[in-house]
């Protein structure tokens, strides 16, 4: 990829948002709009790496940006 161009990702889904992993592969939690409802895989920022939380934001214990 290169910086400042348009980029695509590939997402998994998960049935339950802000749950931790739900049905996503191991090391990844899932996420979405609202906590229970569909969302989709991202890297646990605990792992690290490009995995880590924006500016302002910390990694909380069960792997969400807070």
């Amino acid at each position: 990829p290169v910086f400042g161009s348009p980029q695509s990702a590939c997402r998994g889904t998960c049935p339950a948002a802000g749950t931790g992993q739900s049905t996503c592969r191991a090391g990844y939690v899932c996420v979405g709009t609202s906590v229970g409802g569909p969302g989709w895989c991202r890297p646990n920022c605990n792992n690290g790496g490009l995995a880590g939380c924006a500016q302002g934001l910390a990694c909380g214990d069960a792997g969400y940006c807070l």
